[in-house]
């Protein structure tokens, strides 16, 4: 079995405590993750009209991602469009009859630990500079078609 270099070990180590802070604040916390032992709504909510209200609402969830997800595909299209159009012209920013377009370059820098181990950072000072925070996600599926489509 081959050992794992320092270096990977530093960036599993930061890997798996590195996660983006939470999006939803002031929200009680879901229950903590256990095996895969997922029970019926129907025996958890036993209040007919909040059963009928989770029903509704993940039907309507459901509906409005598969949207979403149809709509941000062709917003990114038309997006790749309107970049190409304004690199082109140099338009940087332009008004059209009230409508502005703002087309601009931004940086994002992020620390890299094997760069760090390669500058001589230790990976003790890499995982106590390194912040874990806890977000809360919310996921709802559709149901599988039992016949296979």
């Amino acid at each position: 079995m081959a050992t794992k270099t320092l270096a990977e070990r530093t960036k599993e180590a930061v890997a798996a405590t590195a996660t983006a802070p939470s999006m939803v604040p002031d929200l009680p916390a879901p229950p903590p993750k256990e095996e895969e032992v997922v029970p019926s709504v129907k025996d958890l909510i036993h209040n007919k009209k909040d059963l009928l209200t989770l029903r509704r609402l993940m039907t309507e969830h459901i509906s409005l991602s598969a949207v979403e997800r149809e709509a941000g595909s062709k917003k990114k299209k038309i997006t790749e469009q309107i970049k190409k159009l304004a690199g082109t012209y140099q338009i940087g920013k332009a008004d059209y009859d009230g409508d502005r377009i703002n087309y601009y370059s931004s940086e994002r820098k992020t620390i890299k630990p094997d760069l760090l181990l390669a500058q001589g950072v230790q990976p003790n000072i890499i995982l106590k500079a390194t912040e874990t925070t806890v977000s809360y996600a919310l996921k709802i599926t559709q149901a599988k078609d039992e016949g296979g489509e």
